[in-house]
């Protein structure tokens, strides 16, 4: 049996087509030392069926809970099945760069966290379905991805991935965002996991970050492995639900640290500026595009 140098870990909820394209992104990057995990968490007959029909060139460690567990669990889920020495946590919407997978295994000379980068790509439903059925589609996209990105429009994250310059950071735990992040399995698991108890969207990974800082890990930022954002809708009212509830846990957490606290309660401000700008942005740019009629 092959040593297994990485464990790609991706959950999914229903969102088959974007799935599908990152997925196919990855094999000319996954050779016989990366194996590929992929969490159903809770997903539909539809989205299950038509998986089941796709055929990729490299094999996949596929776990389904019936029971739609959550953000949290379902990492959970995938790293407990891990095998790698180091896992890289990737969402189903991010569509990795190449060699995406070669610079993260690369980062980790020494025991560290790898704070990959984003980028946003504006596509239709109807555009991202058609790369299912058509390898030039597919292809296209993939030669054109980066000439058609744009930088991630959070304010929230740019200014806090500055925060990677100062060499004593005491709140560099705000970066650790799992849509683009590797550490070494050891390291993950000794810091106890996901914590299950943060339900919907927002700061498990913030959470879990602050936990491994307080382990002393060293914090790492990759530019160029960069992750490719296919933006979708949101609804506004429950992300912001669900994000403040989860912010009210995570404050309970740091108990008597006054300074996560601190931070804690500022991230309120640039959580409305970056839930809205992520709406508006995406409802933007759907007006006038005649594809758009065509989710579903």
């Amino acid at each position: 049996m092959s040593y297994i140098k990485a464990s790609i870990v991706i959950n999914t909820k229903d969102r088959i087509s974007r799935l599908y394209v990152v997925l196919k992104a990855l094999e000319s990057q996954v050779d016989n030392t990366v194996e590929v995990i992929v969490v159903f968490d809770g997903c539909n007959d539809e989205t299950l069926n038509t998986y089941s029909k796709i055929k990729f060139s490299y094999p996949i460690i596929e776990i389904v809970s019936e029971k739609n567990v959550g953000r949290s669990a379902s990492r959970n889920l995938g790293a407990k099945k891990a095998k790698g020495e180091i896992i890289i946590f990737i969402d189903d919407d991010r569509v990795p760069c190449r060699d995406f997978v070669k610079m993260h295994i690369e980062g980790h000379k020494e025991p560290c966290i790898l704070l990959g980068n984003r980028k946003d790509v504006h596509l239709t439903e109807y555009k991202i379905k058609k790369m299912m059925i058509s390898q030039e589609e597919f292809s296209g996209f993939l030669d054109n991805m980066e000439s058609n990105a744009t930088i991630a429009f959070d304010s929230h994250d740019k200014l806090s991935r500055k925060l990677l310059f100062f060499r004593y950071n005491p709140i560099i735990w705000i970066v650790f965002y799992t849509g683009n992040v590797s550490l070494e399995r050891e390291s993950f698991l000794n810091a106890g996991l996901f914590d299950e108890s943060f339900k919907g969207w927002g700061y498990e990974d913030l959470e879990l970050g602050y936990r491994l800082y307080k382990q002393k890990i060293k914090f790492v930022k990759s530019k160029a492995t960069v992750s490719y954002h296919l933006t979708h809708e949101i609804s506004v009212s429950d992300m912001m639900e669900e994000a403040l509830r989860n912010l009210k846990y995570f404050s309970k957490k740091v108990k008597g640290d006054i300074l996560a606290k601190s931070v804690i309660f500022l991230l309120t401000v640039p959580l409305y500026l970056r839930i809205f700008q992520r709406y508006f942005i995406r409802t933007s740019f759907l007006k006038g595009k005649p594809e758009s009629k065509d989710i579903h």
